[in-house]
């Protein structure tokens, strides 16, 4: 039994081989940067923008296994399962981190079969931790209100065109956000996606990229506050509303 849980895509460390035992996890400071601008007079600058660029954590963990060869085989276990994504860990239920191994483990003595091994993982492409589970609403009341102590989080979109009648514009507007899409390439039936499943932004209409039709004055993403209540706008021309979905993963810090 160990006191730590770890997980990548659902498969617990402490369940790859019943001879790990997970020691520690440690979660690093994010890495963070200020982009600044001198005043133009007197002393001090402004802060013109605020980035969180990654987050970082190192699991220590022991292979209490006293054969040198099993030993350096659980190893090769643990590496394969370190190539997962999502990471979760016991004391942050209900959260996920997108993740990378950064630092893969090593057996470094045969002798010293009791040391400590480490496995680090680092987050880039959304250093947030996230609600595993979002929250949703839809077109009846499109009020969002996602959890997480982070600044704001982003909006995924699922929208079923209905009936058109010429070139479809279809535009999403939150408190902090707009975007809107011009001539989609979209016929009744067909669903435009957007969603942020790898970090980033994407949309898709039946799996294709329409992120061109994005015009010059939308938002880089659309996004929400967090704790609060986020009325949400979607509008469309050339077509019917048809149904749509909101949702977003809460984020922490």
């Amino acid at each position: 039994m160990t006191r730590y849980q770890v997980w990548l895509d659902g498969l617990g460390l402490q369940d790859v081989h019943p001879a790990i035992r997970v020691l520690d996890v440690q979660e690093e400071t994010p890495s963070r940067q200020f982009t600044t601008a001198s005043r133009a007079l007197g002393d001090g600058q402004f802060v013109t923008r605020r980035s969180r660029n990654s987050l970082s954590i190192t699991v220590r963990f022991a292979i209490r296994e006293y054969s040198p060869a099993r030993r350096k085989a659980i190893m090769q276990d643990i590496r394969a399962w370190a190539q997962g994504r999502w990471l979760s860990l016991g004391d942050r239920p209900g959260q996920r981190l997108l993740v990378e191994a950064e630092t893969l483990p090593a057996v470094q003595s045969a002798l010293k079969w009791t040391d400590a091994c480490s496995v680090s993982f680092i987050a880039c492409a959304s250093p947030y931790w996230e609600e595993a589970i979002p929250v949703q609403a839809g077109q009846a009341s499109p009020v969002i209100t996602p959890p997480g102590d982070a600044p704001c989080c982003p909006l995924d979109l699922r929208w079923k065109c209905g009936s058109t009648s010429g070139k479809i514009t279809l535009s999403v507007t939150t408190p902090l956000s707009s975007i809107v899409f011009s001539d989609l390439p979209i016929n009744t039936g067909q669903e435009l996606i957007i969603s942020h499943e790898n970090g980033f932004l994407s949309a898709t209409v039946n799996g294709a990229d329409v992120l061109a039709c994005r015009t010059p004055q939308s938002s880089d993403d659309l996004l929400l506050n967090c704790r609060k209540a986020n009325a949400v706008t979607v509008s469309v021309t050339g077509a019917s509303t048809g149904d749509y979905t909101l949702s977003a993963r809460g984020r922490w810090l």
